[in-house]
This record gives C-alpha cells, sequence and structure tokens, in this order.
C-alpha cells in the first residue's frame, strides 16, 4: 500500500512537470513571436523613414525649380513631374502603413503608438507642403499670356525697401547652401501665397530668403538645379571611439568625430542595445563631434558601446570597450601619499647598480613613473635597457644597471591616481674621481689565419664607460679600420670588444690594434695578424680547417673563490681561448657537473659560466673546468664555500629536502623583458638554410614575436618558430632561403612591464654563372661551392668553347657585382703528334 502512495506523488509531479514545461514551450513560442513581429515592425519603420526622407528631397528639389518657371508650359511640366513621383510612392506608402498598424499590434515597446504618430505627422505636413505648393503651379498654369508676370527688369515691379521674404520649408536633411542658391532678382508668385496659405509645419524648420532687387540694371543669372542639390555622401568616422580604462566613480566621455552629407542621424549603443531613454548616459552632437557622457562610472558601465551614423547614403559605426576598474567596499579612496622618499646616492663608475628606493600608498593604486631630470627614463628604447623598475607592496623601486659618467642628476618617482599626484626626488651624484679603464683580456699578440676564414679579434676591458665622453677606435696598420666594401664590423657587448671580418685575405695582414680614450686615461692593445694563401690543392673548408695551425686553450681569467650563506645563487665564471674552439667540461669534487634546473652551464663569446640557482650546504666543495682542444688542454679551479643559516636545532636544508617539501610561496620579482643571447647578422646563399636564435628572461614570462621589415612573419612549412618559456629561447627557422627572406629581422618580447627588441639583418646572396651571357648548363660544366669560393669546372674542354666569355655574377640587396675571363682552347704538344701518326697509318692503309 505504501509502494502505490509512493507512485501516485510521482505521478502527480510528472503531470505537474508536464504541465510547467507546456506553458514554458507556449511562452516561448509567443516571445518569439513578439520577437519576430518587433523586427519586421523595426523594418517597417525604417521603410517609412526612407520614404518621407526621400519625399523631402524632392520638396526641396522642386521648389527650388519653381524659381525657374517662367510661362504656364514651365508650371504643367513640374506639375506632372510631382505627379509621376508622388503617385507610386503615396501607394507604396499606404500599403507600408497598413502593414506597419498590423504588426504594431503584436510587437513589444511603449513607444509604438507614439511613432506611428509621427510618421502620420510627418506624412500630414509633406502632403500639405505637396498641396500647396501644387495649387500655386496649377494656378499658374492656367495663366494667359498677357497675364504671365515679366522676366525682364524693366517690367518688373519695383520691390519694397524692406524686399519680400519668403518662408520655405526646409528639413534637417536640407542645408543652408540649398537655400542660399536663390537667384537674385528672380520673384514667383508661388511663393508669395506661400508665405501667407502654407501650413507652418511642425519639426520643419524655416529659412528665410530675402529677394534684393538687382544691382544696376544687370541681369541676374539663372542657376540649374543640378547646380543647387549638394552631392550626398556617405558617414564616415574620421575620429573612432577608442578604448578606455576607468576607475569607478570617476566621469568619462566617449568621443569621436564623423562626416557625411546629409547630416547624420547619430544614435548610441551599449552591448547592441540604444541607450536613448537611459538618463545615466548624456549623448551630444555638434559640427561632426558626437559625445557620450557618463558623470558617475560604476562596474554595470563596463560594456561595448558603438555609435552609429547614418544618413540616406549609408552608414556608419565605431566601437570601443570600457572597463570599470572597482574599489573593494568599504576601503577609502586616498591621494597617492610617501611614508619614505627618496634619498640622495653618491656612486663610483663601474660600481654595482644603484637602487633608488620609496615607499608610496594610495587607493586605487597609483600609477608609477620614474623621470631623471623632467624626462621619462623609459621613453626611449636604448634608455630603458638601463634601467629596471618594480613596485610591489607600496614600494617603488629604480634600478640603475650600469652606473657612467651620464648617470648622476635629478630622478624623480611620480605617483598618480584619479585623486592627484605626489612627487619624491633626489640627487644622484658621482664620488669621487673615474677609475682608469684597464684591459682584464688584451687583444693577442699575434693571430694567424687561413685565407678565406673568419678573423676574430676580442678584448675585455674593466671600467668601460659607455657615456659619450669615451671613445673606442679599432686601427689597421694605423688607419682607422673601414668597410672598404666587405663585411667588416665592429661591436661592443657589456665589457667585450669584437673586430669582425667574415673573409680574411693576404691584404688584411697586418697589425690591428683598439684604443679607448676616457677622461679617466686611455689604452691600447695590439695583435699583428698573419694570413696565409690557399694551397693549390685545397678545394673544401674542411681541408682549409685542417690546415689552420691549432692554439691550446688557454685560461686567462681563472676562477676564483667564493663563500657565501646557504640559499643565495652562485655564478663561477672565466675566460677560455684557443683554437679550434675548446670542449668545456665543469667538475664538482672530481664528478662532471651535468646540467639541470639547478645547474646551468652558460658561454657569452670566449667567457664560460656554471650557474647554481640556490646553493646548498652539499654544493660546497672544489669545482674545477676544463678546455681541451686538438692542441692540448687548460684548467682552472675554485672553493666554494657555503655557510649554514638555520636555527639552533634544525634540520640542515639540502636540495633533498626542497624537492621533498615544496617552499612556501613568496613574492616574485617583476622584471622587463632583456635578452641574454642577441641575434647576429647572417650572410646566406639562396636555396640554403637559415637559423636566428636568441634567448629572452623576463617575469612575468614574455611572449615572443617575429616582424620582417616591420611586417609580421607568414608562418609555413619553410618558414618555423619556436619558444621555449622554461630556457627562454627563441629561434626563426627558414628552409630554402630566397631573395623574398632578405631583410630585417625583428624579435619582440613582451610582458605586462614592458618590451624589448634585438634585430638581425639576414643577406641573401644570388650567384649565377654564365656562358657569352647565357646561363650554363649541360654536362660540359661543374658548378660547386668550397666555402666562400664558387668554382665554374670544365672536365674535357671542347673546341667550341675556344674564345668564349664565362661570367660569374653575384647579386644580392646592397647590389650587383660580375667577374668574367676570355676561355682559350690549345691542343697539346703530345696530342698533336698522336694526330699525326693515325694520319700517317690512314695514309698507307689506303695506298695499300
Amino acid at each position: 500500500m505504501k509502494l502505490e502512495t509512493d507512485t501516485s506523488h510521482i505521478e502527480t509531479q510528472i503531470h505537474k512537470l508536464k504541465f510547467k514545461w507546456n506553458e514554458l514551450q507556449n511562452q516561448v513560442k509567443h516571445t518569439k513571436n513578439m520577437v519576430d513581429a518587433s523586427a519586421q515592425y523595426v523594418a517597417k519603420v525604417d521603410e517609412v523613414s526612407e520614404f518621407c526622407k526621400q519625399n523631402r528631397q524632392f520638396l526641396s528639389t522642386v521648389t527650388m525649380k519653381s524659381h525657374l518657371v517662367k510661362s504656364p508650359q514651365d508650371a504643367e511640366e513640374l506639375l506632372v513631374e510631382i505627379e509621376q513621383f508622388l503617385r507610386p510612392k503615396e501607394t507604396q506608402l499606404n500599403e507600408t502603413l497598413l502593414e506597419l498598424q498590423q504588426l504594431a499590434s503584436h510587437s513589444t515597446g511603449g513607444d509604438i503608438e507614439t511613432k506611428i504618430n509621427q510618421i502620420k505627422n510627418d506624412r500630414a505636413e509633406l502632403n500639405e507642403c505637396f498641396a500647396s505648393l501644387k495649387q500655386e503651379l496649377q494656378e499658374l498654369a492656367n495663366q494667359k499670356p498677357d497675364q504671365q508676370e515679366p522676366t525682364n527688369e524693366s517690367a518688373a515691379p519695383e520691390p519694397s525697401q524692406s524686399g519680400t521674404v519668403h518662408n520655405i520649408p526646409i528639413t534637417r536633411e536640407d542645408t543652408p547652401e540649398m537655400a542660399e542658391t536663390k537667384p537674385e532678382g528672380v520673384r514667383s508668385p508661388i511663393f508669395e501665397d506661400a508665405r501667407t496659405d502654407s501650413p507652418k509645419p511642425g519639426p520643419v524648420h524655416s529659412v528665410h530668403i530675402e529677394e534684393i532687387e538687382s544691382i544696376r540694371g544687370e541681369s541676374p543669372a539663372l542657376v540649374s538645379p543640378e547646380d543647387i542639390v549638394p552631392v550626398a555622401k556617405a558617414p564616415v568616422f574620421v575620429e573612432p571611439l577608442r578604448n578606455s580604462v576607468v576607475e569607478e566613480g570617476a566621469k568619462f566621455t566617449f568621443r569621436c568625430k564623423v562626416s557625411g552629407f546629409p547630416t547624420p542621424e547619430i544614435s548610441w549603443l551599449k552591448d547592441g542595445i540604444s541607450i536613448k531613454n537611459n538618463l545615466d548616459y548624456q549623448t551630444s552632437y555638434f559640427d561632426g563631434l558626437c559625445t557620450l557622457t557618463i558623470d558617475e562610472t560604476f562596474a554595470e558601465d563596463s560594456a561595448k558601446f558603438t555609435c552609429t551614423a547614418k544618413n540616406s547614403s549609408g552608414v556608419a559605426e565605431t566601437s570601443a570597450f570600457l572597463s570599470i576598474t572597482e574599489c573593494e567596499p568599504g576601503e577609502q579612496i586616498t591621494p597617492p601619499q610617501f611614508s619614505l622618499k627618496l634619498q640622495d646616492v653618491k656612486f663610483s663608475p663601474g660600481s654595482t647598480p644603484i637602487q633608488l628606493l620609496c615607499r608610496v600608498s594610495s587607493n586605487p593604486l597609483p600609477t608609477i613613473k620614474w623621470l631623471k631630470d623632467g624626462v621619462d627614463c623609459l621613453a626611449g628604447e636604448e634608455e630603458g635597457r638601463h634601467y629596471r623598475t618594480s613596485y610591489r607592496d607600496g614600494v617603488a623601486v629604480l634600478e640603475i644597471l650600469e652606473p657612467s659618467r651620464k648617470t648622476p642628476g635629478v630622478y624623480e618617482c611620480q605617483a598618480t591616481n584619479r585623486l592627484g599626484t605626489e612627487i619624491s626626488s633626489a640627487k644622484v651624484e658621482l664620488d669621487g674621481a673615474l677609475p682608469e679603464p684597464k684591459f682584464l683580456v688584451p687583444l693577442p699578440h699575434e693571430a694567424m689565419v687561413r685565407a678565406g676564414q673568419k678573423l676574430k679579434l676580442q678584448c675585455e676591458v674593466e671600467h668601460l664607460d659607455s657615456s659619450d665622453d669615451t671613445r673606442v677606435t679599432w686601427l689597421y696598420n694605423g688607419k682607422p679600420v673601414t668597410n672598404n666594401g666587405r663585411d667588416v664590423k665592429t661591436f661592443s657587448e657589456d665589457t667585450n670588444l669584437t673586430l669582425l671580418i667574415s673573409e680574411a685575405f693576404p691584404k688584411d695582414a697586418g697589425t690591428y690594434s683598439v684604443s679607448i680614450e676616457s677622461p679617466a686615461g686611455s689604452i691600447t692593445s695590439s695583435c699583428n695578424v698573419s694570413v696565409k694563401g690557399l694551397l693549390p690543392s685545397e678545394t673544401s673548408d674542411t681541408e682549409a680547417a685542417e690546415n689552420v695551425e691549432p692554439v691550446k686553450p688557454s685560461i686567462s681569467s681563472p676562477l676564483r673563490d667564493v663563500s657565501l650563506f646557504e640559499g643565495a645563487q652562485v655564478l663561477l665564471d672565466c675566460v677560455i681561448v684557443g683554437s679550434p674552439e675548446p670542449e668545456v667540461i665543469w667538475y664538482h669534487n672530481g664528478r662532471p657537473v651535468k646540467e639541470s634546473g639547478d645547474f646551468q652551464l652558460l658561454f657569452k663569446g670566449d667567457k664560460c659560466s656554471l650557474l647554481i640557482k640556490e646553493a646548498f650546504v652539499e654544493d660546497g666543495g672544489e669545482y674545477k673546468v676544463v678546455a681541451i682542444n686538438s692542441a692540448g688542454e687548460a684548467s682552472s679551479s675554485c672553493n666554494l664555500t657555503v655557510q649554514v643559516i638555520s636555527q639552533q636545532n634544525e634540520p640542515v636544508a639540502t636540495r633533498q629536502s626542497k624537492v621533498a617539501t615544496p617552499a612556501a610561496p613568496t613574492e616574485e620579482e617583476y622584471t622587463l623583458p632583456k635578452f641574454t643571447q642577441l641575434l647576429t647578422d647572417v650572410l646566406v646563399r639562396e636555396g640554403d638554410n637559415v637559423l636566428l636564435e636568441s634567448c629572452v628572461e623576463g617575469n612575468p614570462t614574455p611572449s615572443v614575436k617575429w616582424t620582417l621589415n616591420n611586417k609580421d612573419i607568414v608562418y609555413n612549412d619553410r618558414v618555423k618558430s619556436e619558444f621555449n618559456p622554461e630556457d627562454g629561447k627563441a629561434t626563426l627557422s627558414i628552409s630554402n632561403v630566397t631573395q623574398q627572406d632578405r631583410g630585417l629581422y625583428t624579435v619582440r618580447a613582451d610582458n605586462s612591464l614592458g618590451e624589448s627588441k634585438c634585430f638581425s639583418h639576414v643577406i641573401v646572396k644570388s650567384i649565377k654563372w654564365l656562358f657569352n651571357e647565357e646561363p650554363i648548363s649541360g654536362k660540359d660544366f661543374l658548378i660547386s661551392t668550397s666555402g666562400a669560393r664558387q668554382v665554374c669546372s670544365i672536365p674535357t674542354a671542347p673546341m667550341y668553347l675556344s674564345g668564349g666569355r664565362i661570367t660569374c655574377v653575384a647579386e644580392n640587396e646592397a647590389g650587383r657585382a660580375t667577374c668574367t675571363a676570355q676561355l682559350t682552347v690549345t691542343i697539346r704538344p703530345n696530342n698533336i703528334s698522336l694526330c699525326q701518326k693515325a694520319l700517317q697509318k690512314l695514309a698507307n692503309l689506303r695506298l695499300s
């Protein structure tokens, strides 16, 4: 019995749910019908509005044409034109109004009845204007020839002193220029009667046209209707809306500018819904400027706003997003206030980075801006590389990464929110004299390179000031180094100075020196370079490389002992030189160090480094670096001491305990993106592959974007890019390079704090061989490449090649170069004797 009762209850609930479901379906269907009817209603309203607008424009046109009526025939022709225009329009308009009234009963909205009444009133006013105009034209058409008004000035009655004023109905779509084109001296009785008989339309504006008698008896110039009617122009937004972020409670105004004729109608939408009846939004339109003002913003004002301009020639719109940042409930809004101001700093050039620190608080949080001598420190891309900024927990920090002679000045921290701006300033001054620059690693005394190989000279300088007062000069045999049309580069990176010749020739042999002149002193380092010519038997880069005299590795800047507390970062570095480039191996207490997340092996030029991100007691001990090449090996060692900072009775932290126990969350230090490995320029042959590599760091992890000649790169199977967020390595690979791939490549890394850029010039050279100005082809020629040498071989020279010209053409974006040789084919003497013997045998055979 209990089971039956429960079943009955379930059936009752099911019946109720079915009833509610059917009711909901009916409501949805009814709502859908209402929405469809509303959409049709809006379309019909637009159609009727367009009819009325065309009628207004036609009324303006025929009104101006009536000025030119000079005979009953002209009046009759104008009446026929009016009838031909209005008759089909009236029939179509009546049908549309009937459909509109039927749709109104099924549509939603409180202003439907008002809209229909307005349309009817507009139509009635237009009909009255047309009726009055037609009546006056009919009276003129019925006049006899002797009743016609004289058209010359001698027969015209004199006007009154005050002139005659006519009221002509001009709608909002008409312009003042249309009313001002009435020819002087032409009078029409049509407008005399219209002054008294025409009804006064509601929304129609009146323009007063005053007739003035002709001056000096000149005949009036007749103006054609085509000259009177202005040319229509669709709306165009010359200044669009812009996305904006505003704090809650602030006043905000959207602005945009639009042009078009007739004057467009302006409407505003919020997330696609009209704001016409919303009192919180104030709109205005004057002289092409459209504005929407919100006196006090709230969170619900965050939306997409659209401004639409519409006239008879078309429609245009512009959109933008408004984001409102909310204040926490109960918090008091306060202006910026410094609880700790900036302090004056004195520094010595070449010292560690300078930190300027202050504490500022406000609600909402302020925007921090740093200035030096009144100029934004981070305004220029080059300047921004010398500074690093952060703002965390109310503490604003400016870090000057490389203090130099250009560093001194007055630095300001400017904190701004919507309640005001507060500034704290401090002086940064130079303390003491500049230290003299000195070579940590000078140029080698001697260097030898094979012809066609790369020549690279590098030195490292301590206290190298990057200011304009310091001048670095490279000299070749006492004269400044110049390009001379070949790829010769000099550049500096941190404390390293480099001279690079991509292809050395015997004429490049000599003495190279680098001179550094600064206010603190001058230093010079020199190197004697010898270039050996290629042997005749050498045909490849591999053979040339094997003939280079190897140089045993040497460690010019050895490792140094380090002592620090646990948890700190460790960087062990040294400078290693040798040829060929040596292999580098690191050891810890005699065991090789494997690269991992905790241990990183870094290479930058000749500098080799071992980075330990977080040192533990177990990381202490002896570290040794070994450099090996075919000429020998060199090594350097140091001791790392890690001191414990754990409290008493607390276990010593180890790397394994760190992995087992997650570290407590710490606040991250946010930094701008910075490239730790820069791109290099590339010279490549057409058809080869190119790989551009760079490394970037920053927090938050930056995103990477590649461009070619400031245009986004289109990736495909031939052009690919990769970015590893873990190590910051960004690469761009291009296979089968063409001339279209040449140009300036830019990799841009950006995060929420800013962006950084790195550049590379890719030069694509094209080599072509020609015989008598025609491309070489066929089995008689073999084309090959040996390093930088282009080789054209003729295994067996046929006689038809004799006297021909062979040309090698090299092209890139910088220009074109050619090299031509005359080819002469001769018969060897031993071949001549063989030919004579063969001919003698042939003669003997014939005689026998």
